[in-house]
């Protein structure tokens, strides 16, 4: 039984003192065609194909959005294969053979600070539609939707507590990336005017 004095290790230390192995970095990568949001999907491209980063080579399809697909790494497309995803379902995937060379794709566009201060809410509202962005959370839920919203806000807030147990991605993501994470809080808090933007954490977490 557990009672309310007893504590329970969540692991994280431990985590945080082995290696970080980076997926982009695999031979193979996986590709779920569906997701818990998005129960139909269709790929766009053929077994042989070379795809490069940033194309499109599907989409989700859920009830009332849909998700594009993109590839992480460029290379050949080489078949499909059920795999467990995220949140334990076995789904359909798309398999592409890693290259190693990461050519961009030439859909994928480089923006200056100049142009990104001209963007609109109805722009930054397309660009995270057409990049298929959506919450780290086991949700999955479109970044787009939330950007589009109509009331007032004041306060963006970007959740880094990771209170589950021996997860330690947003720690991880944070320590590594500090400086994408803040120009992403600044991009979001553009984008539905927000004057006040909060990094959330769990202080205990950054102690060691």
């Amino acid at each position: 039984m557990i009672t309310k004095t007893r504590i329970i290790p969540d692991g994280k230390a431990n985590l945080k003192r082995l290696p970080l192995v980076h997926h982009l970095e695999a031979p193979y990568l996986y590709y779920p065609i569906t997701n818990q949001r998005c129960p139909e999907g269709e790929t766009c491209v053929v077994f042989g194909q070379f795809v490069k980063v940033g194309e499109v080579i599907g989409t989700r399809k859920g009830a009332f959005f849909e998700q594009p697909i993109h590839a992480t790494v460029s290379g050949e497309v080489v078949g499909m294969e059920m795999k467990y995803d995220s949140s334990g379902q076995k789904v359909n995937c798309l398999i592409v053979k890693n290259d190693f060379k990461y050519e961009i794709h030439e859909s994928v566009q480089t923006r200056s600070d100049e142009d990104i201060a001209k963007l609109t809410q109805a722009d930054f509202v397309e660009i995270a539609k057409n990049t298929g962005l959506v919450g780290l959370g086991g949700s999955g839920f479109p970044t787009y939707i939330k950007l589009n919203t109509k009331a007032k806000v004041d306060i963006i807030l970007a959740n880094g507590v990771e209170c589950e147990p021996k997860l330690i991605s947003d720690y991880e993501l944070m320590m590594n990336h500090p400086d994408e994470l803040i120009k992403g809080l600044i991009y979001a808090m553009q984008a539905v005017g927000a004057k006040q933007g909060i990094i959330a954490i769990k202080k205990k977490i950054y102690r060691n």
